[in-house]
């Protein structure tokens, strides 16, 4: 199963491309819109709009079986006070990249995956970029296009990251899920005195 996972941004929206099975990340990149054209700003709006087309092309490509997207649920507001609005631009973003997958197409719409932004409590950005290092320096080193030097602010490790965790959970819920459903197909072949049918 091939997973995208995406962590938007209005500036530079990290997207990495991982394998269920085998949770490996296999390439990571970063969707990088114009800040300025001819010296004039880019409002975040209309860099949003260049990031989506980009967006779409990865979707296509990839065909991908699931498109995790981060989302502003849980933790709405910033704990640094000159950080306040860039919160809100963010929320913009990440609303944008949602709504852009939903209306792509039916399928696209049904393989979408919302992950809550509180992932992120507890661990640093620093440790996150440093552990995806240290699992894959040949896709995300330092010294390539790509690496740490290119992910200042960690948008591919924080894409890996919560793919990876996502992974971790789903597979413990489809494997808790079996059990429960075995031990009801167990439950089924007692009869009323607590006798097991044999077969």
């Amino acid at each position: 199963m091939l997973i995208i996972s995406i962590d938007p941004s209005s500036t530079k929206t990290g997207i990495i491309g991982a394998d269920y099975d085998s949770e490996q990340l296999l390439w990571c990149a970063t969707i990088n819109p114009p800040k300025t054209i001819k010296g004039e700003p880019v409002p975040y709006y209309l860099r949003m709009s260049w990031q989506l087309e980009k967006l779409a092309g990865y979707v296509n490509n990839y065909c991908p079986d699931r498109i995790l997207v981060e989302i502003p649920d849980g933790k709405t507001r910033t704990h640094h006070p000159e950080r306040k609005s860039g919160f809100g631009v963010w929320g913009f973003a990440a609303g944008a990249i949602w709504a852009y997958l939903r209306g792509f197409s039916p399928e696209t719409a049904s393989r979408l995956v919302a992950i809550s932004n509180v992932w992120t409590r507890g661990s640093k950005k620093r440790l996150r970029k440093l552990a995806t290092y240290q699992q894959f320096p040949e896709i995300y080193d330092p010294k390539k296009d790509g690496g740490l030097d290119n992910d200042r602010g960690g948008d591919m490790a924080d894409a890996w990251i919560m793919a990876h965790k996502w992974i971790r959970e789903e597979k413990t819920r489809v494997l808790v899920s079996k059990v429960s459903e075995d031990n009801h197909t167990e439950q089924k072949k007692i009869d009323l005195y607590g006798n097991k049918f044999r077969y």
